[in-house]
């Protein structure tokens, strides 16, 4: 694993396939539903938690090295299927709904750190044996976490509103709601609120799509406001923190203030 650094391809084989995956999703995603993506997500980001102590740990050499580009691509497939997925069910709600996503993956990160924190201050890092444990416990807490978040985007199958809104704007048809069980306990087909009769009757009849062109100027603030903002972030963070000492402290707690103050 010395000659094989594979550390620094992370970026570029997660943003990469993130971002090609992003767009063959946009164009071709379609035959798979976004519910099922975002399910898709949880559990692969699941096998990539649990997977990578043990592969670092536990695999020797080459086979080594592989094992962890090959969790290295699932990562930038799960950070796709996040992305189309959450910000693809989002679309379908008001705008403020998409807001509320980019809002709460910044929250997600901080939490993510606070977690390491406490990791780091319970375990340390001072010899290889702390970095071990430290490392079985942030990566197995953060896999708790995912399966908690999981279990809540099942639980958005009994949501009527969630369900409702689902039926009238396409991402799930009629078919699927009939035996989805609404937390009140009402079946699916009665949780009409958000859909219309004629809707309701005749399921299958498609509606016509609105253009990419059609849809930019309406997007395009806060699109230009997200890169901007990104654009700047990335000048700052975390190339021009990394090789400053910090007040001498442990590279571990470093890199995560560093992340904690990006997400923050």
């Amino acid at each position: 694993m010395k000659d094989n650094d594979p550390s620094p391809l992370f970026t570029s084989i997660n943003n990469g396939l993130n971002l090609s995956l992003l767009i063959l999703f946009q164009i071709f995603g379609a035959f798979i539903p976004y519910v099922t993506q975002l399910r898709l997500f949880h559990i692969f980001s699941i096998m990539c938690l649990v997977g990578a102590p043990f592969a670092v740990l536990y695999l020797k050499g080459t086979i080594a090295y592989y094992a962890i580009l090959i969790i290295f691509a699932f990562a930038g497939l799960t950070s796709a299927l996040s992305n189309s997925s959450s910000f693809g069910l989002a679309s379908f709600f008001p705008m403020s709904f998409v807001f509320n996503v980019g809002t709460g993956q910044g929250i997600a990160g901080i939490f993510s750190n606070l977690l390491n924190f406490l990791v780091l201050f319970v375990f340390g890092e001072g010899s290889d044996e702390s970095l071990i444990r430290s490392a079985y416990a942030y990566f197995f807490l953060s896999a708790l976490v995912i399966a908690y978040s999981l279990y809540k985007s099942i639980k958005l199958s009994s949501n009527p509103f969630f369900v409702g809104t689902g039926v009238k704007c396409g991402f799930l048809d009629a078919k699927q709601a009939e035996g989805i069980k609404i937390e009140d306990g009402k079946e699916g087909q009665e949780m009409v609120p958000m859909v219309d009769d004629k809707e309701a009757q005749s399921p299958s009849e498609k509606k016509e799509k609105a253009s990419f062109i059609s849809v930019l100027p309406k997007v395009l603030y806060p699109c230009f406001m997200m890169f901007s903002s990104f654009f700047l972030l990335f000048l700052i963070f975390p190339g021009q923190l990394f090789k400053p000492n910090l007040f001498g402290i442990n590279p571990g707690m470093k890199i995560n203030l560093i992340l904690f103050t990006f997400n923050l």
